[in-house]
């Protein structure tokens, strides 16, 4: 069978290139125009068309990308990789996914790029908070309790 590329173009201008795989699962840079950097990072799952007759020819099977129709299940794209850290992150997510089977292959998935969004979301919001109220409401709350535990003894102080 006839592995998919390590590097190709799309009709669109776009060049893929593959920075990771181990068995079904890939991660691939995904590179626009001429940009010294790639635009984002792609995590698929390798698909295999069997082989086929296309317009009187034999095509042998073959491993294939995601079509378009098949991303969010078998395909998902990352973005603003300025984030540090994002292309080891979505690699350990690759790891990751290959221990689990199936469908549930992309809930999992899924769920880690909500996590993600989440914790990206909130740490946003952390940092605008901290920087509009000087400090975060977890450090005012711990500022709180330490302001409390200097002025009243302690449970089972002797006074």
């Amino acid at each position: 069978m006839k592995e998919l590329a390590k590097v190709f173009s799309r009709g669109n201008g776009h060049r893929l290139e593959q920075c990771w795989r181990e068995g079904e699962v890939a991660v691939y840079e995904r590179w626009v125009g001429k940009g010294k950097l790639p635009a984002m990072l792609e995590l698929i799952f390798v698909q295999v068309e069997r082989g086929k007759e296309i317009g009187g020819k034999w095509v042998e099977e073959h491993e294939r990308y995601p079509k378009a129709s098949e991303w969010g299940r078998s395909g998902w794209c990352f973005g603003h990789l300025g984030y540090p850290g994002m292309k080891e992150r979505v690699i350990e997510m690759a790891k990751n996914a290959r221990a689990i089977s199936g469908q549930e292959r992309a809930s999992w998935v899924r769920g880690e790029l909500t996590r993600w969004k989440l914790e990206k979301w909130l740490a946003a919001k952390g940092s605008k908070s901290k920087e509009r109220k000087g400090g975060t409401n977890d450090d005012k709350e711990r500022q709180k309790r330490s302001n409390t535990e200097e002025r009243e003894p302690s449970k089972g102080a002797v006074a």
